[in-house]
């Protein structure tokens, strides 16, 4: 049950919505992609939400997207009700803060400040020093159980991989947890389909390099609507079988018409394009509501995707990308 009213978001949906009317439609953001050089980027961002791009004059793409995101948070945090409420948006980028911070500590490596990401819901230099100063009692449940095991795991076997695998894991819980205690249906079930596009994309990246299914059994993300029982069932299945499977949960397109792509070209690029694509399409149904906590994460889900958008854009000008390929990798966007 919704912990909160509808009304007492009445002043957030209305100053967020002002912001939801000047997301990127896709032609702009192929427009951008498009453009000669980022300065020529940067002049079609300025007519957006996007006033500041003294990054990219620079060829900082990804000094331009941190500020963002940042500033993404911060307006959105800063202006619902109950904060808590949406912190799961924010919580991938706390957990790869720890994994990095963690590998490169394993590892002897020097740490970045450009490698840590201040978009979390906990500042990235209070889980720099709780990590390092081994505070781990000051860390959430979820990211402290997640940081001492994959430091325990690590220290087995020296795979830096289980750091990343066991901090997802973790992060998949946390999200649910965050999700449920909010009481929004809508809320928990874009967790799940979150997740369940995780392990989707896993499942097809693992056929496709000729894993067998226990491969996708040691990785799989807990928390989402479709099992690993189910994905074993079909491991071995064509796309388009797999496909028929998914219908009730959402990602049929994405198998049958990205299956078919694949097998003609090799690229999953397509593919893994319709499985974000679902999950925006669930998103979008509460577009045009009026009030509530879930128009918020609607706008907010959108932000985030058009930001990732703006990543593969921004890069595919940077590097001179042709139009096909932006095409073939940029997300369906909030429109």
């Amino acid at each position: 049950m919704a912990k909160r009213k509808t009304d007492e978001y009445i002043f957030a949906d209305s100053y967020l919505g002002v912001h939801a009317s000047r997301l990127i439609p896709r032609n702009d953001l192929l427009r951008i992609a498009g453009s000669r050089n980022l300065e020529g980027a940067a002049q079609i961002l300025r007519d957006y939400d996007y006033e500041e791009t003294k990054e990219l004059t620079e060829g900082d793409v990804d000094g331009f997207l941190r500020r963002e995101e940042e500033a993404l948070k911060n307006s959105v945090l800063g202006i619902i009700p109950d904060p808590t409420e949406l912190e799961f948006q924010f919580y991938p980028a706390d957990f790869r803060n720890a994994a990095v911070i963690i590998k490169t500590e394993k590892m002897g490596k020097p740490l970045s400040e450009e490698a840590l990401s201040n978009a979390g819901s906990i500042p990235a230099s209070r889980i720099l020093e709780d990590l390092r100063d081994k505070k781990y009692s000051d860390l959430p449940e979820e990211l402290r159980s997640g940081a001492v095991k994959a430091e325990d795991t690590f220290a087995k076997g020296r795979d830096p991989q289980v750091i990343d695998l066991i901090l997802d894991q973790a992060l998949a819980k946390a999200m649910v947890r965050n999700a449920e205690e909010s009481g929004e249906d809508f809320l928990i079930e874009v967790v799940r389909r979150r997740i369940d596009r995780i392990n989707l994309g896993t499942f097809v990246r693992l056929r496709e390099l000729g894993r067998d299914w226990t491969s996708l059994r040691d990785v799989f993300l807990e928390g989402g609507n479709i099992s690993l029982e189910l994905l074993v069932s079909v491991y071995g299945e064509p796309y388009a079988r797999v496909g028929e499977r998914m219908d009730s949960y959402g990602f049929s397109r994405a198998f049958l018409e990205g299956g078919k792509t694949l097998k003609e070209t090799g690229s999953v690029a397509f593919l893994e394009r319709l499985l974000d694509d679902a999950v925006m399409g669930y998103v979008k149904q509460v577009k045009y509501d009026s009030f509530g906590v879930n128009v918020i994460e609607g706008y907010l889900y959108a932000k985030q995707s058009e930001l990732r958008n703006l990543r593969i854009a921004l890069t595919g000008c940077q590097l001179g990308f042709a139009a096909e390929e932006m095409e073939e990798r940029l997300r369906e966007t909030y429109e």
